[in-house]
């Protein structure tokens, strides 16, 4: 709960100084998916460096690190400026996709 914490108030007071972005309205919601994804990141994490022998945990962790990374791009396109080019979005949904990809396979291998 303190690492989602951590990401929430990184989100919150950098926006502009460490994000170099302006959430506007989506200040609130902004801070809550942060929270809670960088919580179940670092949660999954913790998983696959404990469980060292699955490889659903390994494989669901390398998709919450794909989907962190593909969530930063669409951060930096949607509220920040000069990212809202092709290749940004393209490695955005190549990110994204291949983060769902991982945590589904990881589910299914179970």
């Amino acid at each position: 709960i303190v690492v989602g914490a951590i990401f929430a108030l990184i989100c919150v007071f950098g926006e502009r100084r460490f994000l170099k972005v302006k959430f506007g309205k989506f200040k609130a919601i902004s801070a809550v998916y942060s929270g809670v994804l960088g919580f179940v990141m670092v949660f999954t994490i913790c998983c696959a460096i404990s469980d060292g022998e699955s490889q659903g945990a390994k494989l669901m962790a390398l998709g919450e690190v794909l989907l962190w990374i593909s969530d930063m791009i669409l951060v930096k396109t949607y509220f920040g400026e000069g990212m809202n080019k092709k290749k940004h979005v393209l490695w955005n949904h190549i990110l994204y996709y291949a983060a769902q990809y991982l945590i589904a396979v990881s589910i299914a291998s179970i």
